[in-house]
């Protein structure tokens, strides 16, 4: 997969977890044609660690970002809310009409679509009834379109249900909130966001 992007200068994979004690960094920077990869360390403070990594790689290097949380939302979602840019969206939330989206809401009755993220609180049958609140009719439209090739298909691993500390829902919160959106909204065009699976075309950031 690498040898398709050479340009790549330094590649930083980072194993995210709720739990801000356990998220692990590993560094590979390209010196004489050969990768060296540090040891895992302390992923540290979410909201600086782009920053940190830019100042060990350099300015001018092409930096590759793995990050364990997904980023976009199931289309039947975005439709519903009318998202039709993921990054417009995303620096509204935590703002405004969206400023509960990442509450991890305790009841049925909290569950709105601007406020979708449900818990295990809401029992067994918690996850089809979030479903209807959120107008997602097809339990395979609670996962967005890249997910089911990969196998993704328990309920952890939907956006809206973080009922285990390793859920997607619950690395949302943290890898949104935290990393994701505050550098999105520094306006910075030399960063492009592309799910699992899909390999960057470096010429063309989106």
């Amino acid at each position: 997969m690498l040898s398709n992007v050479p340009t790549i200068d330094a590649i930083v994979n980072c194993e995210w977890h709720s739990d801000q004690a356990l998220r692990r960094l590993t560094l590979a920077t390209k010196q004489d044609g050969k990768w060296l990869i540090t040891s895992p360390e302390p992923v540290g403070d979410p909201s600086t660690l782009l920053g940190r990594v830019r100042e060990r790689v350099g300015n001018e290097s092409r930096l590759l970002v793995g990050l364990a949380f997904p980023i976009g939302v199931p289309l039947a979602y975005a439709r519903r809310v009318g998202i039709s840019n993921f990054r417009d969206w995303a620096v509204q939330l935590g703002n405004g009409a969206w400023r509960r989206f990442f509450k991890m809401n305790q009841s049925l009755s909290e569950l709105n679509f601007h406020q979708p993220i449900g818990s295990g609180c809401l029992g067994e049958q918690g996850f089809p009834q979030m479903l209807r609140r959120l107008g997602i009719a097809e339990w395979q439209d609670a996962w967005r379109l890249c997910d089911p090739k990969y196998g993704t298909v328990g309920t952890e691993r939907c956006l809206f249900w973080p009922v285990c500390p390793q859920s997607a829902g619950r690395s949302v919160i943290s890898g949104w909130r935290d990393l994701l959106i505050p550098r999105i909204a520094t306006g910075n065009p030399g960063i492009g966001l592309w799910h699992k699976g899909c390999v960057p075309s470096l010429d063309r950031l989106e």
